[in-house]
């Protein structure tokens, strides 16, 4: 079921698969909200949302004409069948996604729209909070075949999350599938990009700047829920003060430097 899904020219479309992610939901749609462009559709994809969640979409739905719910079944896996249902419903052109419990700077959508004008995939400046609360690189260049290639090989490894990483829906609709279950110990996006890449004439792009913040589970999974909640507040504070892109270029800094130090310190 579809709600509030209308006829408007939007620009972006930021998709945001959701189960059950309650406390942190709300504060994505609230960064997705506050990008600073115009004609920006909100699609907030349920893939056999709980009670609590549908609750705090509906709230949303009901206050904002750009919000639209999905509210479908829970399909196999992570629902990557309902993602492809929301990337087909988008009413714009341009596919953003964003995790349920990650957040996006304000100039998210408008740093990375000039980018897709020209390129099949493109992303943000790539990395994530750790448990120590401290922001770390999963740096790449989608514009180096190289570093394309690196995702290819058959050991899984990816530094394109889905949260940060946009596409145009003619495109995603030019492959012979999107988003599927994906074979075993293959990672649900990876999966995806892969496709992506496989196209004759690939061309992607990474920004220079980061303008996401996001948590993986696997973070989460070295913290108590108190210490996340601390971790995540802190972060959250950062991304709504009126300097959360110098502050975050900083934290981008400071992560290459200590890159770079453990780096040098392991050279004999």
């Amino acid at each position: 079921m579809a709600v509030n899904m209308r006829d408007n020219n939007f620009n972006a479309t930021v998709v945001i698969p959701t189960h059950n992610a309650t406390w942190s939901l709300k504060n994505a749609i609230t960064s997705a909200l506050l990008q600073d462009v115009d004609g920006i559709e909100i699609l907030v994809v349920g893939d056999g949302a709980t009670a609590e969640t549908q609750e705090i979409v509906m709230a949303f739905v009901q206050k904002s004409t750009n919000i639209t719910f999905l509210d479908l079944p829970k399909s196999p896996n992570r629902g990557e069948y309902n993602r492809d249902v929301g990337v087909k419903s988008a009413q714009s052109e341009n596919i953003f996604y964003l995790a349920d419990d990650d957040l996006l700077l304000p100039n998210h959508v408008s740093n990375l729209l000039p980018l897709l004008r020209n390129n099949d995939l493109v992303q943000s400046l790539n990395g994530f909070i750790d448990s120590e609360g401290q922001l770390a690189l999963y740096p790449t260049d989608l514009s180096q075949q190289d570093k394309v290639d690196w995702h290819m090989q058959e050991r899984p490894r990816n530094c394109v999350s889905i949260t940060g990483t946009a596409h145009k829906k003619s495109t995603y609709l030019r492959l012979d599938s999107g988003w599927e279950v994906p074979p075993q110990d293959v990672w649900p996006d990876l999966h995806l990009w892969r496709k992506f890449f496989n196209m004759a004439g690939f061309k992607g792009q990474t920004h220079a700047q980061m303008t996401t913040i996001q948590f993986p589970s696997h973070m989460r999974k070295q913290s108590s829920e108190k210490e996340f909640r601390i971790i995540y507040e802190k972060w959250l504070d950062l991304s709504l003060h009126e300097d959360a892109e110098a502050f975050l270029e900083k934290h981008v800094r400071d992560s290459l430097l200590r890159t770079v130090i453990d780096l040098y310190s392991k050279l004999e």
